[in-house]
């Protein structure tokens, strides 16, 4: 087993870029789907005419969060390459665990 050498950084508007190069990587096509906005909302998914609108409105949604100055997760480096990604926030941010 080797030790990953990663550094973990708050989601900030000026790491977007880094985001979605997460979200955009190659075997992240699930998370690309839903870019973590699946349990943030109430409700079914939205009623959009293609997965390409969903994944449009979710991926405006996480952009959204980021720029509120309020990280909703992180961003793993190694080295200066972004590597992973994990969705952090209070309970009470994930509406779809009210129900």
């Amino acid at each position: 087993m080797t030790r990953a050498n990663l550094t973990v950084l708050p989601a900030t508007p000026e790491r977007w870029p880094d985001v979605e190069a997460i979200f955009g990587a190659k075997g992240c096509s699930v998370a690309r789907g839903c870019w973590c906005m699946h349990y943030r909302r109430s409700g079914s998914a939205p009623s959009l005419s293609s997965v390409a609108n969903r994944t449009k409105t979710y991926r405006a949604g996480l952009k959204a969060l980021v720029d509120t100055g309020k990280p909703p997760g992180l961003v793993a480096y190694r080295g200066d390459v972004p590597v992973g990604w994990v969705s952090l926030a209070p309970r009470e941010e994930f509406a779809r665990l009210r129900r």
